[in-house]
């Protein structure tokens, strides 16, 4: 969780202007996490419209990229490094034995650094795909007319971005003494279609519960024989509106 303090008060007017344009960004920024940790994101801000086209809201996701931009900064850098090196060696021609040596093994390395460059470029089409994939599925959710439509594109979204997992997404009832199964994608529902809310760890906690194989803190609406499955609670406005559980091993 992203810690909002660090924003300056000009900084704070830059973001109300800009959700009040009723643009979409996107961006890549430094962000401090709750914690203090120092995190780097790429953010991408949805505006979101009521029937009588009237900005209300804004969607903002916020994805954390440090591992990537701390590596493809690394492949730059050692890139970059080998280039010298290289260059250094075209140079020097007094021993031809170490040259022939040197050039073998900085070929070596090259190799080494393209082979880590294309999973780099793998890994970021990846993310740019995911990027997509949720922006286009915040326009779809805002455009549903109904809940039948928000539920049907939560199952086509899913399948889209968790291709190898089994989704299950509950609301709760008006009632708020139980929730209900309203979409999924994936392998079907073989446990109740209502769930108790007390019967959810991540319900109960308030936040994202992963239960592993052999976990003894086993959520009592999953099936035993599940291998692992995370569960999330969905959360707006200030209260918990349902939950989105999440199967694979």
């Amino acid at each position: 969780r992203l810690h909002g303090a660090d924003l300056s008060d000009d900084q704070w007017d830059d973001v109300m202007r800009r959700i009040r344009s009723g643009t979409a960004s996107k961006r890549r920024a430094e962000r401090r996490c709750k914690n203090g940790r120092i995190v780097t994101v790429d953010i991408t801000n949805t505006p979101l419209f009521d029937t009588n086209a009237q900005l209300y809201a804004e969607l903002t996701v916020a994805r954390d990229v440090s591992e990537l931009d701390r590596v493809e900064r690394s492949l730059m850098d050692a890139r970059a490094d080998l280039e010298t090196k290289l260059d250094q060696l075209q140079a020097t021609n007094t021993n031809l034995e170490r040259e022939v040596q040197e050039r073998r093994e900085m070929e070596a390395a090259l190799q080494s650094a393209n082979v880590e460059l294309k999973e780099m470029v793998n890994d970021l089409k990846w993310f740019n795909h995911e990027s997509a994939v949720f922006s286009e599925m915040a326009e779809i959710l805002q455009a549903c007319r109904n809940f039948d439509e928000a539920f049907a594109a939560i199952s086509e979204y899913g399948q889209r971005l968790l291709p190898d997992a089994a989704g299950h997404f509950f609301v709760f009832r008006d009632s708020r003494d139980a929730l209900e199964h309203a979409a999924c994608w994936g392998e079907d529902l073989t446990s109740d279609r209502m769930i108790a809310p007390d019967s959810c760890w991540a319900l109960r906690r308030g936040q994202v519960h992963h239960i592993g194989h052999r976990s003894r803190l086993r959520c009592s609406h999953v099936s035993p024989e599940s291998i692992g499955s995370v569960c999330l609670p969905i959360i707006g406005q200030g209260q918990t509106l349902g939950l989105l559980h999440v199967a694979t091993d």
